[in-house]
């Protein structure tokens, strides 16, 4: 079924079309030498080409007319619902200076089907669901990092950040070696850079994981074998 969108994007192109040969018609034979030869030694390619010409402009109306009309069904008085646009996301509920911490984890439209939704909105997870952990589960290359421990990180790192007393802290285990890069650049640009410690063997900051007084040895050597039965296998 043809819809009010598409007629008024047609009715529009034939407008076009009907006005504009009187400002621009096919040119008259002789005129263009080009066209004669073709016509010449080809009629069928000559008569598709006078097709063109004309239905050229029916095309460039409708769709310029279906550019409008969808400018104006998304941005146009039409499209807004008590100030707000229609099946516009409401304003993100996390905040940065907000009095409990929170993560929101992405958009929310229809729950089943990928359709637009008139009311859609933010999934959320409040402060005592992070301390029960959260899990990102996807294949090689589907965007994990960057669309999950990105936005996520930032969030965390963000809230509160001039609190000592309640801003998030964290510790990153990675074997990327850029995440924790990404890791630095956050704490920079919610003003922590100075809360950036890095452990490694030539940083400030070093970890020696043989060094555990309260761990007999067996235990750290059987930690430690399973360590390396993970990373390199036998």
């Amino acid at each position: 079924m043809m819809t009010a969108r598409t007629a008024v994007a047609v009715m529009a192109g034939m407008f076009v079309w009907y006005v504009h040969p009187q400002h621009a018609p096919w040119p008259a034979p002789e005129s263009v030498p080009i066209l004669d030869l073709i016509a010449l030694h080809n009629p069928g390619a000559h008569l598709l080409l006078k097709a063109w010409w004309y239905l050229a402009r029916l095309a460039t109306g409708t769709t310029l007319a279906a550019a409008a009309v969808s400018a104006w069904t998304v941005w146009g008085p039409a499209a807004r619902m008590g100030g707000v646009r229609r099946g516009s996301l409401p304003p993100d509920p996390f905040d940065l200076a907000g009095g409990e911490i929170s993560l929101t984890v992405g958009e929310l439209y229809h729950p089943t089907a990928p359709v637009e939704s008139e009311s859609p909105s933010w999934p959320s997870i409040p402060a005592r669901g992070l301390f029960t952990g959260v899990c990102i589960v996807g294949a090689v290359g589907s965007r994990k990092t960057s669309a999950g421990m990105h936005p996520f990180g930032e969030q965390l790192l963000g809230w509160q950040p001039g609190d000592p007393e309640r801003r998030a802290a964290g510790l990153v285990l990675e074997v990327e070696h850029d995440f924790c890069f990404a890791v630095r650049d956050m704490l920079a640009a919610a003003g922590r850079a100075a809360d950036y410690r890095e452990l490694s063997l030539t940083a400030e900051w070093a970890w020696n994981p043989l060094n555990e007084p309260e761990i007999d040895s067996y235990s750290l050597a059987y930690s430690v074998g399973s360590l390396l039965n993970q990373l390199f296998g036998k």
